[in-house]
């Protein structure tokens, strides 16, 4: 239920936000420049996809993590 925001916390090196993934929505955010202009909803960037997944970080790819049609593979 909270695959995204495991993803989410990993991406960031955040593994002790893992066990609060439930909190996650209230508590923390990330900046514009952690995803690409695909993921938003405007050209403001201001709105999100349903789907956006922060890939603009170093430790998804030294996790071997890739993001494929919107599904996030290890």
């Amino acid at each position: 239920m909270y695959y995204r925001a495991i993803i989410w916390a990993k991406a960031v090196m955040r593994n002790d936000l893992i066990p609060k993934v439930e909190k996650l929505y209230e508590s923390q955010r990330l900046c514009a420049a952690h995803f690409q202009d695909k993921d938003f909803t405007n050209y403001l960037k201001n709105r999100l996809l349903a789907n956006a997944i922060p890939t603009m970080f170093q430790s998804l790819q030294d996790e071997n993590l890739t993001q494929e049609n919107g599904m996030i593979y290890y």
